[in-house]
């Protein structure tokens, strides 16, 4: 083969063998080379939140990264998060403990029970009905109290007291009626005079009394 032929074989063949590159950066409009610099990225799944374990992730400088919230001891939190797309670590105490990678909340605090007012009694109005009292004489030391009450809105009970209407002695109930009859034995111990009220409560809490006094011999 002639010298002038091998020259141009082997430069051909050179050609084909060479490893191949790839392309440069296109210039721009004014003719400079500009190459794309690497994209960060930045993302915290809790914001900030160091009751949560959270996460950060993203890309930086070309590399992925993840960085996790973590318990630096039992009252501190290694807490991750994003500044200017870059990761970020902040150590913050807890209110209460560190457990796995989070503050724990407090506990509420417990509730006193509101002050209760006691139940009043409210005494009855004076009521609408007619008590007729008179007294029997009986045995020498005992008597009859008869009692004739009647009330249109319903006599719930009777009561018999002593002592100027102070102490009861005895009930009876009237189950609503309008008419409430009622025989009652009173004994006498001393010589003297015995004042006995009874007292008819109507169904709307109202009461109205009469009187009778038995002379104790």
């Amino acid at each position: 083969m002639k010298p002038y032929y091998l020259a141009i074989f082997l430069i051909v063949l050179t050609a084909c063998a060479a490893p191949a590159h790839p392309p440069a950066a296109a210039p721009d409009d004014s003719g400079t080379t500009v190459t794309p610099l690497p994209t960060n990225t930045c993302a915290d799944s809790d914001g900030v939140d160091i009751l949560v374990q959270g996460t950060v992730r993203g890309e930086q400088d070309g590399e992925q990264f993840l960085r996790t919230d973590s318990c630096v001891d039992d009252t501190h939190v290694l807490e991750w998060t994003c500044q200017y797309s870059a990761p970020v670590q902040t150590e913050q105490a807890c209110e209460e403990v560190c457990e796995d990678g989070a503050c724990v909340a407090a506990a509420p605090a417990p509730t006193e029970p509101e002050p209760t007012t006691p139940a009043q009694t409210t005494p009855p109005a004076e009521g609408s009905g007619i008590v007729t009292v008179n007294a029997i004489y009986q045995a020498a030391r005992q008597s009859i109290i008869n009692t004739t009450a009647t009330d249109p809105d319903g006599i719930a009970e009777l009561r018999l007291y002593t002592n100027g209407g102070k102490q009861v002695t005895a009930r009876k109930d009237c189950f609503d009626q309008p008419t409430c009859e009622w025989e009652q034995s009173v004994f006498r111990f001393t010589s003297g005079l015995y004042n006995y009220t009874v007292r008819a409560i109507d169904t709307g809490n109202q009461s109205t009394e009469g009187s009778v006094v038995v002379f104790g011999t």
